[in-house]
């Protein structure tokens, strides 16, 4: 870890969300001390006025969601699966998750604060698939425009914003250059944290040519194949500036990482029929088959008895989605 931070930080540690610390007592498990000073340091600078954004890179199956729901968790008391995180994120539902206090500034009652989905001051936002947003975004002439507004905004509002993303470099270099903290997933449940440079001459704060050339030096003509994760962590703490620390991520609890892989599930499968592009539904053979499979859990239900929870377990379609893509469609009227 970083010498500079100070090491006795993470005994300021707790457990402050109640739904987290519920699960958690069923099956407790040891946190990592880094990750306690992580989180500490995370929560102590948004209550100094100021804004957080975390970039979580890695590859598919690495744990990206897992460790920024598990931060978000440790960090917000507020935190939920179903209200702070961008499952299909877009520009117009992230800057409502963001704008608390301009919309409260603006007389709005809480009925209609949540109805926005807008999030008070020190909660933290997940955007759960950023790499959507960013493309987007390419096609945006006002990009930079968009960027200040939604820095500034984070800012006065003192939210905390974490960004999964596949590849760190994916993100623009305007992006890049606004993150605080870039953690990227070695393997799954093994991190290693970067900081931004505080160097106010740097044009990239991340230094990424200068430790890309000061890594392949150091390995010289090893292998990349012979190296292992924590080999790896090591290394870039020796010939990486923007270094900060490394640290394990527990698996969230049971009940909680099912909550989050049904409600994924249930986004996923809703926007599967949405192009990405246009926001219209695709093309009319898919239509078509949507229709048919609406149409027959229509059957099921009223024509065969099926309850929701028979028909989730005949599709192997997650209760939570069912009973969402049947409200949507105006089907059935819940009845358990």
């Amino acid at each position: 870890m970083n010498e500079n931070i100070n090491e006795g930080i993470y005994k300021r540690f707790s457990i402050i969300n109640p739904e987290f610390k519920r699960e958690y007592e069923k099956a407790p498990f040891e946190f990592d001390k880094n990750l306690k000073t992580f989180v500490v340091l995370g929560y102590s600078r948004v209550r100094t006025n100021r804004d957080l954004f975390i970039a979580c890179s890695g590859k598919e199956g690495e744990g990206k969601s897992n460790t920024i729901n598990m931060l978000g968790f440790l960090m917000d008391k507020d935190y939920s699966l179903e209200k702070n995180i961008l499952y299909t994120p877009s520009i117009k539902e992230m800057i409502e998750k963001i704008s608390y206090k301009k919309y409260l500034a603006k007389g709005m009652s809480d009925k209609e604060l949540e109805k926005r989905g807008a999030l008070k001051p020190f909660s933290f936002i997940n955007i759960d698939e950023a790499i959507r947003i960013l493309f987007k975004m390419e096609q945006w002439s006002g990009i930079q425009r968009f960027l200040k507004k939604l820095f500034a905004l984070a800012r006065s509002e003192n939210k905390i914003i974490g960004f999964c993303i596949p590849d760190f470099l994916d993100m623009g270099s305007s992006f890049r250059a606004r993150m605080d903290y870039w953690i990227n997933m070695e393997t799954r449940g093994l991190a290693s944290v970067e900081v931004r440079s505080t160097n106010k001459y740097k044009t990239d704060k991340w230094n990424l040519d200068d430790n890309m050339r000061n890594y392949e030096k150091y390995i010289g003509r090893k292998k990349y194949g012979d190296i292992t994760p924590e080999q790896n962590i090591d290394i870039q703490s020796r010939v990486s500036k923007n270094f900060l620390m490394s640290f394990r991520v527990p698996k969230l609890p049971e009940a909680l990482d099912k909550k989050y892989n049904e409600l994924k599930e249930m986004h996923d499968f809703e926007e599967s029929a949405k192009d990405d592009n246009t926001d219209e539904m695709v093309s009319p053979r898919t239509k078509r088959y949507y229709e048919a499979t609406f149409t027959l859990m229509d059957i099921l239900i009223k024509q065969h008895g099926y309850t929701q929870t028979k028909l989730a377990e005949l599709t192997k379609i997650p209760l939570p989605t069912v009973n969402h893509l049947l409200i949507k469609r105006n089907k059935v009227k819940l009845n358990e």
